[in-house]
C-alpha cells in the first residue's frame, strides 16, 4: 500500500505533466534517448551477398566485443535492407591463420523486438544447414577473419515500416575458451517465456533511416 501511495503521489502526476506537455514518455526506456551501450545499423537499398566474397560493405560502425578474453580483437557491426538484418563479425586477433582453435565456431545474437517482450535468440555455426533465407558467410581478408549472418526481419519481430530502436547483444565463440560478447552475461532466475535473459545485459541498436528502404512493403 505504501508503494502504491508513492506511485499515485509522485509517478502519476509526473507522467500526467509529460503527456500534457506533449513530451515523449520514458525516452531512455524506449530508445528515443538511449542510455548505455549504443550501436548503429546502417541502411542499404539491397545488401545482397553476390560478389561480396564474404566481405562486409563499407561504412559499417564497428563495436568491440569487450566482454571475454582480452587477447581477442573481435568486433561486430550491422546493416539492413528491405528484407533482412545483417550482422557482421570481424576478428583481428594476431594468430596463426591455420590454427583451428582461433577460428570462429559460432555466433549468437539476442534481439528484444519490443521492450518487455521475450528476447529472440539466433544461433549460427559455419557448416550448419540454415533455413528460411538465413545463412552465414565466412572469409579471411588481409589476415582479418570475417563472418556475416543474414536474419530475415520476419523472424526478428521487427518490421521495416517501424524500425524503432531495439535491444541486442552479439556473442562470438572461437574454437576454444570463453566467448566474447558486446554486453555482459548475467542470467537471472528463469521466468516462463522470458527465460533467464537479463534485459540489463543488452545494448541499443539504432536503425539508420533510409527513405528508399520502405519502397517495397
Amino acid at each position: 500500500m505504501d508503494q502504491l501511495g508513492c506511485v499515485l503521489a509522485n509517478d502519476v502526476p509526473e507522467v500526467k505533466n509529460m503527456i500534457r506537455d506533449k513530451k515523449p514518455l520514458f525516452p531512455e526506456y524506449t530508445g528515443l534517448e538511449p542510455q548505455g551501450a549504443v550501436a548503429h545499423c546502417i541502411s542499404l537499398k539491397n545488401v545482397g551477398w553476390t560478389g561480396s566474397e564474404g566481405t562486409p560493405p563499407a561504412g559499417l560502425q564497428w563495436q568491440k566485443c569487450s566482454y571475454g578474453p582480452e587477447t581477442n580483437e573481435i568486433k561486430w557491426a550491422s546493416v539492413s535492407d528491405n528484407n533482412a538484418l545483417y550482422i557482421w563479425v570481424s576478428d583481428e586477433t594476431t594468430c596463426d591463420q591455420d590454427t583451428a582453435s582461433q577460428a570462429i565456431t559460432s555466433i549468437k545474437i539476442k534481439i528484444e523486438p519490443q521492450r518487455l517482450y521475450p528476447a529472440r535468440h539466433f544461433n549460427y555455426a559455419p557448416g550448419n544447414a540454415l533455413k528460411n533465407n538465413e545463412f552465414i558467410h565466412m572469409n579471411m581478408t588481409s589476415g582479418v577473419r570475417y563472418a556475416g549472418v543474414r536474419i530475415p526481419f520476419e523472424k526478428t519481430g521487427i518490421t521495416t515500416q517501424n524500425l524503432h530502436p531495439v535491444r541486442i547483444d552479439v556473442r562470438v565463440q572461437k574454437g576454444k575458451g570463453e566467448a566474447n560478447s558486446w554486453r555482459p552475461n548475467n542470467p537471472i532466475t528463469s521466468r516462463l517465456l522470458l527465460g533467464e535473459d537479463n534485459p540489463a545485459d543488452l545494448g541499443w541498436l539504432m536503425f539508420e533511416h533510409n527513405p528508399q528502404q520502405n519502397n517495397n512493403p
